[in-house]
């Protein structure tokens, strides 16, 4: 079988995606010179998001102070309304915590913009207090969609998972504290995260996927996703990879043609870096894209291994503070 697809065939393919996950307008900036940045409806939730997400891990909370600010003021400007924390953003002990930053910013956007936060708790009383000082920091009394942290292999026991944190979950949905739920994963493991979005049945996901095809994540969390509508946002899409035989344009092209995939969630350490991959967005919602998923995969396969992915390794810690789970 041929690697390689044709245009036509590859235009055919985008236009099946993008009816399946339908590219929204987004709000029309002040300015007409500036893109206007696609949005799409997050699954079950209605929301519609902004096909490029504003994650606020490491490369954000390393802005020195003063040059932060404008990051977060520009994705506003340029259209992005999800934004994405959580409460081990803390990686930086000289700037203030991540949610702390987006606490001065977001509030006064709040209803335009969509938060998430995620909590490293298992256990739901101390998940409880954890949640408590994450709504101090961002200033908000409710959350769009509030998820569990980084659930890994080690955590073998999904009916734990289910009885414990999800429950506790279930029920600051049930309150309003939280609109929506779900989790996050940077697991190796492809049918195990598809058996944990089967189980958990969650609203919301945020999955690690990597154009090594990695762990076959994407053809097995994906479709699981899709027949729940459960909105689907990718994340990891560059780390460790762009550079390495393969340029942000391709690897968030990849995510992007991936069918189900509804938004990327990206760490941005400038203004410049943010406006280039909001660039990169607006090319692929005008269909200026030719990408060969199969020949990418291919050609970057030598990278699937956790010595390159750094968050692929067992002793990756999603955050500054606190464990990984508990």
């Amino acid at each position: 079988m041929k690697n390689r697809i044709s245009r036509r065939d590859f235009l055919q393919q985008s236009t099946a995606l993008l009816s399946a996950v339908p590219i929204i307008a987004g709000t029309v900036p002040a300015d007409p010179n500036k893109p206007v940045l696609p949005r799409r409806v997050l699954g079950r939730t209605g929301m519609k998001v902004s096909v490029l997400a504003f994650g606020s891990g490491k490369f954000f909370q390393d802005i020195p102070e003063g040059q932060w600010e404008p990051v977060v003021q520009k994705a506003l400007d340029l259209g992005i309304n999800y934004f994405d924390e959580a409460s081990a953003y803390n990686f930086n002990k000289n700037h203030p915590h991540s949610e702390t930053r987006l606490g001065q910013i977001l509030p006064k956007h709040r209803k335009s913009v969509y938060v998430c936060t995620k909590l490293d708790q298992r256990d739901p009383e101390k998940a409880k207090k954890e949640l408590e000082e994450c709504m101090k920091r961002l200033r908000m009394d409710y959350l769009d969609v509030l998820m569990a942290h980084g659930i890994r292999e080690t955590e073998t026991d999904i009916g734990a998972l289910e009885k414990g944190i999800y429950t506790q979950l279930r029920k600051w949905k049930e309150e309003g504290v939280a609109k929506f739920i779900g989790f996050s994963s940077m697991m190796k493991d492809g049918p195990m995260t598809k058996k944990l979005i089967e189980v958990l049945d969650p609203d919301v996901v945020l999955i690690a996927i990597s154009a090594t095809n990695y762990g076959k994540i994407a053809e097995n969390a994906i479709p699981a996703a899709q027949a729940r509508n459960t909105g689907f946002m990718a994340m990891k899409m560059l780390r460790d990879v762009v550079g390495k035989n393969a340029t942000a344009r391709e690897l968030l092209h990849y995510a992007w043609t991936q069918p189900g995939v509804v938004s990327l969630c990206v760490g941005h350490s400038s203004v410049k870096e943010l406006e280039e991959n909001v660039k990169t967005v607006c090319e692929f919602a005008e269909g200026k894209s030719s990408l060969d998923r199969k020949a990418l995969e291919k050609r970057l396969a030598h990278l699937a291994t956790p010595e390159v992915l750094s968050w692929a390794r067992p002793d990756y810690r999603d955050g500054g503070d606190g464990p990984s789970f508990a």
